[in-house]
């Protein structure tokens, strides 16, 4: 699939998603955004809460996702890295990797939703996210972020 022109900013080179070089973080910034188009029927109804299916498929939305697992949960990654689970500590629940500074202001705007995850992987950012108590907005800003952090430039 191309984007936009079918160049890159930084070079003369096609930019393409299925091709063996990074794009530029604004290419997949765009994706992104065109990915959030594409699924806005997950958007429709935003006070309700989210499911499990509907955390996976908002994460799978995102550019260059696939799911794997990880110790016996679900998990999703981008460029190899792990920005989002599902299933720990339960069903109940899903994960978004953060920063610490990330982690603080969605525990502090949305303490019903966003809760550290017990022990170390906590305080490096780990945050679980109470599927829920979620809305759809809130959760795809929150992996948005997770997904950022991760996400090959």
């Amino acid at each position: 699939m191309l984007i936009g022109d079918g160049k890159s900013e930084l070079s003369s080179r096609p930019v393409h998603a299925n091709i063996g070089y990074a794009p530029s973080a604004w290419v997949l910034l765009r994706e992104a955004d065109d990915a959030q188009k594409a699924n806005k029927e997950l958007f429709s109804g935003s006070s309700n809460s989210m499911t499990a299916n509907q955390f996976r498929r908002l994460a799978l939305s995102l550019p260059e996702v696939v799911e794997s697992a990880h110790m016996g949960h679900p998990d999703f990654r981008a460029g190899g890295k792990i920005f989002a689970t599902l299933g720990a500590p339960d069903e109940r629940w899903g994960m978004l990797k953060l920063t610490l500074e990330q982690q603080r202001h969605y525990v502090e705007a949305e303490p019903k939703i966003f809760v550290p995850v017990k022990g170390g992987w906590g305080r490096r950012g780990a945050t679980n996210v109470k599927l829920a108590a979620a809305t759809r907005r809130t959760l795809w800003d929150a992996m948005t972020t997770a997904w950022r952090n991760v996400s090959p430039n």
